[in-house]
């Protein structure tokens, strides 16, 4: 594998591995936006995603799991941009960010595609 591909995954990993660690970190304030929004069991989901982004993010960059995080990764990217950055729903300043948030979030899919296959 080249440098260029280890810096990408590396990228990619730090992404999952700093989101994982800030929603443990912040785990009572993200508790409740889940619970807002209708969630079931928020604690128990925001500590198994955040879970998954750590342990998932890390095993990117070992290459027997990497086939398997990535998947896991794309799948709960998709599922959390979909139900939380729902921009077709809002207007105006929110509307802007969460659809800038949800169209970072398909250019990570797109990476994450590349990881499964590398």
């Amino acid at each position: 594998m080249s440098i260029v591909s280890t810096v990408a995954l590396a990228c990619i990993a730090l992404n999952f591995v700093r989101a994982g660690c800030v929603h443990f970190l912040r785990f009572p304030e993200m508790c409740s936006m889940l619970a807002v929004r209708g969630w079931p069991m928020p604690r128990a989901m925001l500590g198994a995603g955040s879970a998954l982004q750590i342990a998932a993010g890390l095993g990117l960059l070992w290459p027997p799991s990497r086939h398997a995080c990535a998947i896991a990764l794309l799948a709960f990217t998709i599922c959390a941009s979909v139900t939380l950055l729902d921009f077709w729903r809002l207007s105006g300043r929110e509307r802007v960010g969460a659809a800038n948030g949800f169209f970072s979030n398909v250019a990570v899919c797109g990476g994450l595609l590349l990881a499964s296959i590398s």
